[in-house]
Protein backbone atom coordinates (compact mmCIF):
# COMPACT_ATOMS: atom_id res chain seq x y z
CA UNK A 1 0.00 0.00 0.00
CA UNK A 2 1.42 2.80 -1.10
CA UNK A 3 2.45 6.11 1.55
CA UNK A 4 -0.73 8.48 0.17
CA UNK A 5 -2.92 5.15 0.37
CA UNK A 6 -2.24 5.27 4.04
CA UNK A 7 -2.89 8.25 4.78
CA UNK A 8 -6.05 8.46 3.03
CA UNK A 9 -8.32 5.41 3.33
CA UNK A 10 -11.06 4.74 1.18
CA UNK A 11 -13.12 5.27 3.92
CA UNK A 12 -12.13 8.63 4.67
CA UNK A 13 -12.44 9.69 1.26
CA UNK A 14 -15.88 8.05 1.40
CA UNK A 15 -17.23 9.96 4.44
CA UNK A 16 -15.20 13.40 4.01
CA UNK A 17 -16.98 13.60 0.64
CA UNK A 18 -19.98 13.33 1.92
CA UNK A 19 -19.08 15.56 5.09
CA UNK A 20 -17.87 18.53 2.25
CA UNK A 21 -21.59 17.83 0.25
CA UNK A 22 -23.46 18.52 3.47
CA UNK A 23 -21.58 21.40 4.68
CA UNK A 24 -21.79 22.60 1.09
CA UNK A 25 -25.86 22.45 1.50
CA UNK A 26 -26.13 24.06 4.80
CA UNK A 27 -23.69 26.95 3.45
CA UNK A 28 -25.74 27.67 0.86
CA UNK A 29 -29.07 27.14 2.83
CA UNK A 30 -28.16 29.00 5.35
CA UNK A 31 -26.55 32.03 2.68
CA UNK A 32 -29.18 32.52 0.50
CA UNK A 33 -31.58 33.79 3.92
CA UNK A 34 -29.04 35.94 4.91
CA UNK A 35 -28.96 39.90 4.23
CA UNK A 36 -26.06 41.62 3.11
CA UNK A 37 -23.74 43.04 5.66
CA UNK A 38 -22.02 46.55 5.16
CA UNK A 39 -18.57 44.12 4.55
CA UNK A 40 -20.48 42.23 1.79
CA UNK A 41 -21.38 45.16 -0.18
CA UNK A 42 -18.19 47.16 -0.55
CA UNK A 43 -16.91 44.05 -2.01
CA UNK A 44 -20.09 43.55 -4.50
CA UNK A 45 -19.32 47.30 -5.30
CA UNK A 46 -15.08 46.30 -6.00
CA UNK A 47 -16.54 43.71 -8.71
CA UNK A 48 -19.19 46.25 -10.57
CA UNK A 49 -15.79 48.73 -11.16
CA UNK A 50 -13.89 47.99 -14.24
CA UNK A 51 -11.70 51.36 -14.19
CA UNK A 52 -8.05 49.20 -13.16
CA UNK A 53 -6.74 52.43 -11.58
CA UNK A 54 -10.04 53.40 -9.52
CA UNK A 55 -10.61 49.52 -8.53
CA UNK A 56 -6.66 49.90 -7.05
CA UNK A 57 -7.73 53.53 -5.21
CA UNK A 58 -10.92 51.72 -3.72
CA UNK A 59 -9.34 48.22 -2.62
CA UNK A 60 -6.40 49.71 -1.23
CA UNK A 61 -8.35 51.72 1.28
CA UNK A 62 -9.03 48.30 2.39
CA UNK A 63 -5.09 47.09 2.53
CA UNK A 64 -6.68 43.41 0.40
CA UNK A 65 -5.68 42.34 -2.81
CA UNK A 66 -7.76 42.51 -5.57
CA UNK A 67 -7.91 38.90 -6.49
CA UNK A 68 -11.10 38.08 -4.78
CA UNK A 69 -13.28 41.39 -5.96
CA UNK A 70 -11.72 40.19 -10.02
CA UNK A 71 -13.09 36.69 -9.24
CA UNK A 72 -15.95 38.26 -7.58
CA UNK A 73 -17.22 39.62 -11.19
CA UNK A 74 -18.49 37.10 -13.07
CA UNK A 75 -20.78 35.90 -9.90
CA UNK A 76 -22.28 39.64 -9.67
CA UNK A 77 -23.04 39.76 -13.18
CA UNK A 78 -25.25 36.53 -12.72
CA UNK A 79 -27.99 38.47 -10.71
CA UNK A 80 -28.26 40.43 -7.95
CA UNK A 81 -29.09 37.77 -5.44
CA UNK A 82 -26.03 37.89 -2.91
CA UNK A 83 -26.56 34.06 -2.65
CA UNK A 84 -23.93 34.21 -6.54
CA UNK A 85 -21.01 35.93 -4.88
CA UNK A 86 -21.12 34.46 -1.55
CA UNK A 87 -20.77 30.58 -3.50
CA UNK A 88 -16.72 32.46 -3.95
CA UNK A 89 -16.38 31.52 0.17
CA UNK A 90 -18.78 28.70 -0.30
CA UNK A 91 -17.00 26.64 -2.67
CA UNK A 92 -13.87 26.57 -1.21
CA UNK A 93 -15.17 26.24 2.43
CA UNK A 94 -16.43 23.30 1.42
CA UNK A 95 -13.34 21.67 0.17
CA UNK A 96 -11.53 22.57 3.41
CA UNK A 97 -12.89 19.13 5.07
CA UNK A 98 -10.70 16.81 2.87
CA UNK A 99 -7.70 19.27 2.78
CA UNK A 100 -7.78 19.54 6.40
CA UNK A 101 -7.61 16.28 7.05
CA UNK A 102 -5.16 15.54 4.49
CA UNK A 103 -2.38 18.16 5.76
CA UNK A 104 -3.01 16.80 9.14
CA UNK A 105 -2.60 13.51 8.31
CA UNK A 106 0.96 14.06 5.84
CA UNK A 107 2.12 15.75 8.81
CA UNK A 108 1.82 12.59 11.01
CA UNK A 109 -1.32 13.53 13.04
CA UNK A 110 -3.14 9.74 14.20
CA UNK A 111 -6.68 9.45 12.46
CA UNK A 112 -8.59 9.65 15.23
CA UNK A 113 -7.26 13.13 16.30
CA UNK A 114 -7.34 14.20 12.30
CA UNK A 115 -10.80 13.43 12.22
CA UNK A 116 -11.62 15.26 15.63
CA UNK A 117 -10.09 18.26 13.92
CA UNK A 118 -11.83 18.21 10.74
CA UNK A 119 -15.02 18.48 12.52
CA UNK A 120 -13.91 21.03 15.43
CA UNK A 121 -13.12 23.50 12.17
CA UNK A 122 -16.38 22.45 10.21
CA UNK A 123 -18.28 22.99 13.33
CA UNK A 124 -16.83 26.46 14.37
CA UNK A 125 -19.17 29.53 14.42
CA UNK A 126 -16.05 31.81 13.16
CA UNK A 127 -15.15 29.32 10.14
CA UNK A 128 -19.16 28.88 9.09
CA UNK A 129 -19.65 32.83 9.66
CA UNK A 130 -16.60 33.58 7.25
CA UNK A 131 -17.77 30.53 4.54
CA UNK A 132 -20.88 32.54 4.13
CA UNK A 133 -19.69 35.91 3.43
CA UNK A 134 -18.78 37.49 0.16
CA UNK A 135 -15.20 38.55 1.69
CA UNK A 136 -12.84 35.67 0.04
CA UNK A 137 -11.27 35.36 3.88
CA UNK A 138 -12.15 31.13 3.65
CA UNK A 139 -10.73 30.98 0.01
CA UNK A 140 -7.67 32.62 1.22
CA UNK A 141 -7.78 29.54 4.01
CA UNK A 142 -8.20 26.87 1.36
CA UNK A 143 -5.40 28.41 -0.64
CA UNK A 144 -3.24 28.88 2.13
CA UNK A 145 -4.08 24.58 2.89
CA UNK A 146 -2.85 24.09 -0.56
CA UNK A 147 0.03 26.17 -0.04
CA UNK A 148 1.00 24.31 3.07
CA UNK A 149 0.11 21.15 2.06
CA UNK A 150 2.93 21.35 -0.62
CA UNK A 151 5.49 22.53 1.68
CA UNK A 152 4.51 19.61 3.95
CA UNK A 153 5.10 17.13 0.94
CA UNK A 154 8.05 19.20 -1.05
CA UNK A 155 9.98 19.06 2.67
CA UNK A 156 8.90 14.94 3.52
CA UNK A 157 9.06 13.06 -0.25
CA UNK A 158 12.17 11.64 -0.91
CA UNK A 159 11.65 11.96 -4.49
CA UNK A 160 13.61 15.43 -6.55
CA UNK A 161 11.46 14.30 -10.08
CA UNK A 162 8.00 14.82 -8.27
CA UNK A 163 7.86 18.37 -8.96
CA UNK A 164 5.31 19.39 -5.75
CA UNK A 165 7.51 22.49 -5.58
CA UNK A 166 6.06 24.27 -8.75
CA UNK A 167 2.84 23.76 -6.38
CA UNK A 168 4.03 24.75 -3.38
CA UNK A 169 5.60 28.32 -5.16
CA UNK A 170 2.24 28.68 -6.79
CA UNK A 171 0.26 28.49 -3.74
CA UNK A 172 2.38 30.24 -1.79
CA UNK A 173 2.11 33.04 -4.09
CA UNK A 174 -1.43 32.93 -4.42
CA UNK A 175 -1.97 32.80 -0.78
CA UNK A 176 0.21 36.23 -1.24
CA UNK A 177 -2.80 37.68 -3.42
CA UNK A 178 -5.38 36.44 -2.14
CA UNK A 179 -5.26 37.70 1.83
CA UNK A 180 -2.92 40.13 2.95
CA UNK A 181 -2.46 38.28 6.37
CA UNK A 182 -1.22 35.46 4.53
CA UNK A 183 1.91 37.18 4.31
CA UNK A 184 1.84 36.73 8.60
CA UNK A 185 0.94 32.77 8.38
CA UNK A 186 4.26 32.10 6.00
CA UNK A 187 6.02 34.17 7.32
CA UNK A 188 5.49 32.23 10.79
CA UNK A 189 5.48 28.90 9.08
CA UNK A 190 8.58 29.70 7.55
CA UNK A 191 10.27 30.50 10.43
CA UNK A 192 8.93 27.59 12.64
CA UNK A 193 10.98 25.48 10.05
CA UNK A 194 13.81 27.59 10.18
CA UNK A 195 13.90 27.41 13.71
CA UNK A 196 13.24 23.35 13.42
CA UNK A 197 16.01 23.26 11.01
CA UNK A 198 18.96 24.94 13.47
CA UNK A 199 17.51 22.77 16.34
CA UNK A 200 17.83 19.47 14.10
CA UNK A 201 20.61 19.56 11.36
CA UNK A 202 19.37 16.51 9.49
CA UNK A 203 15.78 18.21 9.14
CA UNK A 204 17.73 21.53 8.20
CA UNK A 205 19.12 19.10 5.45
CA UNK A 206 15.54 18.04 4.04
CA UNK A 207 14.64 21.92 3.83
CA UNK A 208 17.60 22.96 2.24
CA UNK A 209 17.12 19.95 -0.40
CA UNK A 210 13.42 20.62 -1.03
CA UNK A 211 14.25 24.55 -1.84
CA UNK A 212 16.82 23.50 -3.95
CA UNK A 213 14.74 21.19 -6.04
CA UNK A 214 12.67 24.35 -6.63
CA UNK A 215 14.01 25.78 -10.39
CA UNK A 216 14.08 29.24 -11.26
CA UNK A 217 10.73 29.92 -12.88
CA UNK A 218 9.10 28.88 -9.62
CA UNK A 219 10.89 30.98 -7.36
CA UNK A 220 10.69 33.66 -10.07
CA UNK A 221 6.93 33.40 -9.92
CA UNK A 222 6.78 33.55 -6.62
CA UNK A 223 9.30 36.85 -6.09
CA UNK A 224 7.00 38.41 -8.91
CA UNK A 225 3.78 37.59 -6.63
CA UNK A 226 5.40 39.11 -3.70
CA UNK A 227 6.73 42.30 -5.92
CA UNK A 228 3.32 42.59 -7.30
CA UNK A 229 2.06 42.67 -4.38
CA UNK A 230 3.86 45.45 -3.16
CA UNK A 231 3.84 47.50 -6.07
CA UNK A 232 0.05 46.97 -5.46
CA UNK A 233 0.40 48.94 -2.20
CA UNK A 234 2.79 51.46 -2.92
CA UNK A 235 0.18 52.23 -6.03
CA UNK A 236 -2.68 52.79 -3.28
CA UNK A 237 -0.69 54.43 -0.93
CA UNK A 238 0.09 57.09 -4.21
CA UNK A 239 -3.54 57.16 -5.12
CA UNK A 240 -4.20 59.19 -1.31
CA UNK A 241 -5.73 55.67 -0.02
CA UNK A 242 -6.03 55.58 3.41
CA UNK A 243 -5.45 52.31 5.73
CA UNK A 244 -7.97 51.34 8.42
CA UNK A 245 -6.88 49.75 11.74
CA UNK A 246 -5.71 52.68 14.19
CA UNK A 247 -8.61 52.56 16.58
CA UNK A 248 -7.67 49.39 17.63
CA UNK A 249 -3.82 50.39 18.91
CA UNK A 250 -3.15 51.38 22.53
CA UNK A 251 -4.68 54.40 23.62
CA UNK A 252 -2.68 57.21 25.86
CA UNK A 253 -1.75 55.70 28.84
CA UNK A 254 -2.27 52.18 28.92
CA UNK A 255 0.03 49.54 28.79
CA UNK A 256 1.43 47.22 26.03
CA UNK A 257 0.95 44.41 28.48
CA UNK A 258 -3.14 45.56 29.15
CA UNK A 259 -3.39 45.69 25.15
CA UNK A 260 -2.58 42.32 24.47
CA UNK A 261 -4.15 41.02 27.09
CA UNK A 262 -7.45 42.47 25.88
CA UNK A 263 -6.78 41.80 22.51
CA UNK A 264 -5.69 37.79 23.48
CA UNK A 265 -9.30 37.82 25.58
CA UNK A 266 -11.30 39.65 23.41
CA UNK A 267 -10.85 36.94 20.29
CA UNK A 268 -10.80 34.05 22.53
CA UNK A 269 -14.39 34.85 23.84
CA UNK A 270 -15.20 34.19 19.98
CA UNK A 271 -13.77 30.61 19.98
CA UNK A 272 -15.09 29.06 23.14
CA UNK A 273 -17.85 28.45 25.41
CA UNK A 274 -16.78 30.53 28.34
CA UNK A 275 -17.19 33.91 29.17
CA UNK A 276 -13.31 35.46 28.96
CA UNK A 277 -14.39 39.03 29.41
CA UNK A 278 -12.40 38.96 32.90
CA UNK A 279 -9.63 39.97 31.36
CA UNK A 280 -6.90 38.93 34.17
CA UNK A 281 -8.07 35.25 34.21
CA UNK A 282 -8.82 34.71 30.80
CA UNK A 283 -5.22 36.40 29.80
CA UNK A 284 -3.90 34.19 32.19
CA UNK A 285 -5.26 30.82 30.50
CA UNK A 286 -4.48 31.80 27.39
CA UNK A 287 -0.57 32.41 28.84
CA UNK A 288 0.04 29.15 30.00
CA UNK A 289 -1.54 27.25 27.21
CA UNK A 290 0.61 29.61 24.83
CA UNK A 291 3.28 28.51 27.34
CA UNK A 292 2.31 24.99 26.93
CA UNK A 293 2.38 25.06 23.47
CA UNK A 294 5.51 26.29 22.80
CA UNK A 295 7.14 24.23 25.09
CA UNK A 296 5.87 21.06 23.42
CA UNK A 297 7.00 22.81 20.10
CA UNK A 298 10.33 23.24 21.05
CA UNK A 299 10.05 19.51 22.18
CA UNK A 300 9.02 18.13 18.85
CA UNK A 301 11.69 20.53 16.64
CA UNK A 302 14.40 19.49 19.30
CA UNK A 303 14.53 16.13 20.61
CA UNK A 304 16.93 13.42 18.80
CA UNK A 305 15.54 10.53 16.94
CA UNK A 306 12.18 12.14 15.74
CA UNK A 307 10.20 11.44 12.49
CA UNK A 308 10.41 14.51 9.85
CA UNK A 309 6.58 14.75 10.35
CA UNK A 310 7.04 15.34 13.88
CA UNK A 311 9.75 17.81 13.57
CA UNK A 312 6.93 19.70 10.92
CA UNK A 313 4.79 19.37 14.05
CA UNK A 314 7.00 21.40 16.14
CA UNK A 315 7.42 23.82 13.12
CA UNK A 316 3.69 24.64 13.03
CA UNK A 317 3.33 24.98 16.90
CA UNK A 318 5.95 27.82 16.90
CA UNK A 319 4.87 29.49 13.99
CA UNK A 320 1.30 29.74 16.41
CA UNK A 321 3.36 31.21 18.51
CA UNK A 322 5.56 33.44 16.00
CA UNK A 323 1.85 35.03 14.99
CA UNK A 324 0.74 35.53 18.31
CA UNK A 325 3.84 37.13 19.63
CA UNK A 326 4.55 39.23 16.11
CA UNK A 327 0.80 40.45 15.40
CA UNK A 328 0.74 41.10 18.79
CA UNK A 329 4.06 43.53 18.70
CA UNK A 330 3.08 45.01 15.76
CA UNK A 331 -0.33 45.81 17.50
CA UNK A 332 1.64 47.52 20.24
CA UNK A 333 4.06 49.48 17.63
CA UNK A 334 0.46 50.79 15.90
CA UNK A 335 1.33 48.97 12.89
CA UNK A 336 -1.62 46.01 12.98
CA UNK A 337 -4.84 45.88 15.27
CA UNK A 338 -4.45 42.87 17.79
CA UNK A 339 -7.66 44.07 19.47
CA UNK A 340 -9.50 44.56 16.84
CA UNK A 341 -12.28 42.45 15.01
CA UNK A 342 -12.47 38.96 14.80
CA UNK A 343 -11.37 38.68 10.98
CA UNK A 344 -7.88 40.80 11.39
CA UNK A 345 -6.73 37.88 13.85
CA UNK A 346 -8.65 35.05 12.11
CA UNK A 347 -5.66 33.70 9.56
CA UNK A 348 -5.09 31.92 13.66
CA UNK A 349 -7.74 30.13 13.32
CA UNK A 350 -5.97 26.87 11.53
CA UNK A 351 -2.79 27.18 13.72
CA UNK A 352 -4.96 27.12 16.49
CA UNK A 353 -6.73 23.82 15.29
CA UNK A 354 -3.46 22.18 14.15
CA UNK A 355 -1.54 22.98 17.48
CA UNK A 356 -4.55 21.57 19.62
CA UNK A 357 -4.65 17.88 18.27
CA UNK A 358 -0.68 18.27 17.86
CA UNK A 359 -0.14 19.49 21.53
CA UNK A 360 -3.09 16.53 22.89
CA UNK A 361 -1.18 13.83 20.82
CA UNK A 362 2.32 14.74 22.25
CA UNK A 363 0.34 14.58 25.89
CA UNK A 364 -1.88 11.67 25.28
CA UNK A 365 -0.65 7.84 25.30
CA UNK A 366 -0.05 5.91 22.17
CA UNK A 367 -3.16 4.24 22.58
CA UNK A 368 -5.72 3.89 20.14
CA UNK A 369 -8.76 3.73 22.37
CA UNK A 370 -6.95 6.09 24.25
CA UNK A 371 -6.67 8.65 21.75
CA UNK A 372 -10.73 8.38 20.60
CA UNK A 373 -11.53 8.72 23.72
CA UNK A 374 -10.07 12.04 24.06
CA UNK A 375 -10.98 13.19 20.23
CA UNK A 376 -14.23 12.28 21.38
CA UNK A 377 -14.28 14.65 23.80
CA UNK A 378 -13.03 17.38 22.03
CA UNK A 379 -15.57 16.73 19.30
CA UNK A 380 -18.39 17.10 22.46
CA UNK A 381 -16.98 20.40 23.09
CA UNK A 382 -16.67 21.67 19.38
CA UNK A 383 -20.48 20.66 19.45
CA UNK A 384 -20.72 22.80 22.45
CA UNK A 385 -18.97 25.85 21.61
CA UNK A 386 -21.33 25.66 18.04
CA UNK A 387 -24.08 25.49 20.00
CA UNK A 388 -23.50 28.43 22.22
CA UNK A 389 -22.16 30.68 19.81
CA UNK A 390 -24.91 30.38 17.09
CA UNK A 391 -27.22 31.10 20.27
CA UNK A 392 -25.35 34.03 21.09
CA UNK A 393 -24.35 35.76 18.23
CA UNK A 394 -25.90 36.78 14.80
CA UNK A 395 -23.96 34.42 11.91
CA UNK A 396 -23.98 37.23 9.70
CA UNK A 397 -22.35 40.08 12.56
CA UNK A 398 -19.39 37.79 14.24
CA UNK A 399 -17.14 39.28 12.42
CA UNK A 400 -17.74 42.72 13.71
CA UNK A 401 -19.47 42.24 16.94
CA UNK A 402 -18.46 43.73 20.26
CA UNK A 403 -19.44 41.95 23.06
CA UNK A 404 -22.32 44.69 23.74
CA UNK A 405 -23.41 44.65 19.97
CA UNK A 406 -27.09 44.07 21.19
CA UNK A 407 -26.75 47.69 22.39
CA UNK A 408 -26.97 48.91 18.57
CA UNK A 409 -30.37 47.49 17.44
CA UNK A 410 -31.69 48.55 20.95
CA UNK A 411 -30.69 52.56 20.03
CA UNK A 412 -32.95 53.30 17.15
CA UNK A 413 -35.97 55.88 18.79
CA UNK A 414 -39.06 55.73 17.55
CA UNK A 415 -39.39 59.61 17.38
CA UNK A 416 -40.54 60.97 14.24
CA UNK A 417 -37.50 63.52 14.06
CA UNK A 418 -33.85 62.21 13.63
CA UNK A 419 -32.71 61.49 16.85
CA UNK A 420 -28.80 60.41 17.28
CA UNK A 421 -28.37 57.38 19.53
CA UNK A 422 -24.71 58.78 21.65
CA UNK A 423 -23.74 55.78 23.65
CA UNK A 424 -21.75 55.91 26.78
CA UNK A 425 -18.44 53.69 25.16
CA UNK A 426 -18.03 54.35 21.71
CA UNK A 427 -16.47 51.65 19.94
CA UNK A 428 -16.54 51.62 15.96
CA UNK A 429 -18.26 52.38 12.95
CA UNK A 430 -19.40 55.64 11.73
CA UNK A 431 -23.21 56.65 11.56
CA UNK A 432 -25.55 53.87 11.49
CA UNK A 433 -29.03 54.31 10.21
CA UNK A 434 -32.81 52.92 9.86
CA UNK A 435 -34.41 53.78 6.57
CA UNK A 436 -37.96 53.16 6.29
CA UNK A 437 -38.41 52.70 2.07
CA UNK A 438 -34.25 53.13 0.34
CA UNK A 439 -33.26 50.50 -0.90
CA UNK A 440 -29.28 50.66 -0.23
CA UNK A 441 -28.19 47.61 -0.56
CA UNK A 442 -25.50 48.15 -3.25
CA UNK A 443 -25.17 51.59 -3.32
CA UNK A 444 -22.24 53.49 -2.69
CA UNK A 445 -20.70 56.98 -3.13
CA UNK A 446 -22.97 59.55 -3.39
CA UNK A 447 -21.35 62.98 -3.28
CA UNK A 448 -18.43 62.73 -0.48
CA UNK A 449 -19.93 60.26 1.14
CA UNK A 450 -19.85 56.37 1.21
CA UNK A 451 -23.99 55.04 1.28
CA UNK A 452 -24.48 50.77 1.82
CA UNK A 453 -25.75 48.40 3.55
CA UNK A 454 -25.36 46.88 7.17
CA UNK A 455 -26.98 43.84 7.83
CA UNK A 456 -30.77 44.03 6.66
CA UNK A 457 -32.90 45.70 4.01
CA UNK A 458 -33.74 48.70 6.37
CA UNK A 459 -30.29 49.59 7.94
CA UNK A 460 -27.32 51.21 6.38
CA UNK A 461 -23.87 52.80 6.91
CA UNK A 462 -23.38 56.31 5.89
CA UNK A 463 -19.71 57.93 6.26
CA UNK A 464 -17.14 60.03 4.88
CA UNK A 465 -15.39 58.93 1.59
CA UNK A 466 -11.51 58.48 2.42
CA UNK A 467 -12.06 58.26 5.90
CA UNK A 468 -11.56 55.11 8.12
CA UNK A 469 -11.51 56.19 11.22
CA UNK A 470 -13.18 59.96 12.70
CA UNK A 471 -12.12 61.33 15.63
CA UNK A 472 -14.04 59.87 18.94
CA UNK A 473 -15.69 64.11 18.76
CA UNK A 474 -16.53 64.77 15.05
CA UNK A 475 -16.21 68.15 14.35
CA UNK A 476 -19.35 70.61 14.17
CA UNK A 477 -18.56 70.63 10.66
CA UNK A 478 -18.82 67.36 9.76
CA UNK A 479 -21.66 66.92 11.69
CA UNK A 480 -23.78 69.56 10.28
CA UNK A 481 -23.03 68.04 7.24
CA UNK A 482 -23.89 64.83 8.25
CA UNK A 483 -27.31 66.30 9.21
CA UNK A 484 -28.04 68.00 6.14
CA UNK A 485 -27.24 64.28 4.36
CA UNK A 486 -29.84 62.58 6.51
CA UNK A 487 -32.51 65.24 5.77
CA UNK A 488 -31.83 64.35 1.95
CA UNK A 489 -32.04 60.74 2.41
CA UNK A 490 -34.98 60.72 4.39
CA UNK A 491 -33.39 58.55 7.29
CA UNK A 492 -35.74 58.57 10.44
CA UNK A 493 -33.08 57.40 12.84
CA UNK A 494 -28.88 57.22 13.23
CA UNK A 495 -26.65 55.62 15.13
CA UNK A 496 -23.86 56.94 15.61
CA UNK A 497 -20.48 55.29 16.46
CA UNK A 498 -16.74 56.76 16.69
CA UNK A 499 -13.39 54.57 16.81
CA UNK A 500 -12.62 54.16 20.24
CA UNK A 501 -10.66 50.79 21.64
CA UNK A 502 -12.75 49.42 23.85
CA UNK A 503 -9.81 49.13 26.96
CA UNK A 504 -10.31 53.27 26.97
CA UNK A 505 -10.70 54.69 30.56
CA UNK A 506 -14.32 54.78 31.86
CA UNK A 507 -13.70 58.63 32.44
CA UNK A 508 -12.47 59.17 29.06
CA UNK A 509 -15.63 57.85 27.31
CA UNK A 510 -17.93 59.91 29.83
CA UNK A 511 -16.14 63.43 29.08
CA UNK A 512 -16.08 62.28 25.58
CA UNK A 513 -20.09 60.95 25.43
CA UNK A 514 -21.20 64.53 26.94
CA UNK A 515 -18.69 66.60 24.36
CA UNK A 516 -20.58 64.47 21.52
CA UNK A 517 -23.74 64.73 22.60
CA UNK A 518 -23.41 68.72 23.08
CA UNK A 519 -21.92 68.87 19.07
CA UNK A 520 -24.57 66.88 17.70
CA UNK A 521 -27.58 68.87 19.54
CA UNK A 522 -25.64 71.85 17.82
CA UNK A 523 -25.90 70.57 14.41
CA UNK A 524 -29.63 70.16 15.20
CA UNK A 525 -30.17 66.56 16.06
CA UNK A 526 -32.33 65.29 18.42
CA UNK A 527 -30.15 63.06 20.83
CA UNK A 528 -31.18 60.12 23.00
CA UNK A 529 -29.84 57.51 24.75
Amino acid sequence: MSDEQTILRTGDKLWLSIGSLVLLGYLVVRAASQHVSFDESWHIYYATISDPWKLVKEIGRDMHPPTCSILLRPFVAIGPDPLWPRLLSIVPSALQPLLWFWLLRRIGISRPFAWASTIVLCTSHVFLDFAMIVRGYTLAHTVLMLACLAIAKAILSANSRRRIGVLACVAVGGAFWTEYSAAFAIAALAGGVIVTGMLDRDFGRTVTEAVRRTRWPERAFLLLAVLGIAAFYVASFGLRALPHGNEWFPVEGQSAADFVARGLVLDTYYFTPFDLRDVSWGALVITAALGMTFGVGLRLAGRPQLSREARLQGSVLLALIGLVVGMALLGVLHKYPWGGFVRHQLILVPFLHAALVIVLQELTPNVPRVRAIVASVLVAGAVLVGWRSHATFDTNEVQHAPLWQSAIDEAFAEDSTIPVCVPNCTFFGTAGTRLDTLDVEFEREIGEWDLYAAGSPRRAMLRPRFVWTIDPVPSEELLTALRAKCDELGFDAIWLMTMRFGGSPIEDRVALAAELERRCESAGFAVSR
